[in-house]
């Protein structure tokens, strides 16, 4: 019985339920992503909250310019102050359960990175699904359904 719930437990962990990769490799494909300044396959690998706060900035830029065109959320959206020459060497999940992750990447030099991931399924009531990358808000954006001034 117990063997059994570990092992339920690790395919959770491990994003087996739809094939999709755990968080230890999204994590080491966000870094990579990252690295290379593809903001795309950054936007894919973001959570849902993630990209609503980077979609509601973009929805802020267009109104700031009174509507007159429609800003993108890839014009928003940017991936500066990043040490290029980052190289993952070794990667450990911290700490992990069925719904998020904190995975730590390190690189042949022994600087480290944490990333969170949050498990997303695709319907509430379905197992499939897979990791997602969650990213801290800049100082000072106001939370979702506050008021932008």
């Amino acid at each position: 019985m117990f063997a059994a719930l570990v092992s339920a437990w690790l395919a959770v962990v491990a994003g087996c339920q739809s094939g999709e990769a755990g968080p230890e490799d999204k994590a080491r494909r966000f870094a990579s992503a990252v690295r290379s300044s593809n903001a795309s396959a950054v936007l894919e690998m973001l959570d849902a909250e993630t990209r609503r706060h980077i979609e509601r900035t973009a929805q802020i830029a267009t109104d700031r310019v009174g509507g007159r065109r429609v800003v993108e959320t890839s014009e928003v959206f940017q991936i500066v102050g990043v040490d290029r020459s980052f190289d993952v060497e070794s990667s450990r999940v911290l700490e992990a359960d069925a719904e998020q992750a904190r995975v730590e990447l390190t690189s042949p030099a022994g600087t480290t990175a944490i990333i969170e991931l949050h498990w997303e399924p695709e319907a509430a009531d379905s197992a499939q699904g897979e990791w997602k990358v969650r990213l801290a808000l800049p100082q000072g954006m106001a939370p979702l359904g506050a008021s932008a001034s």
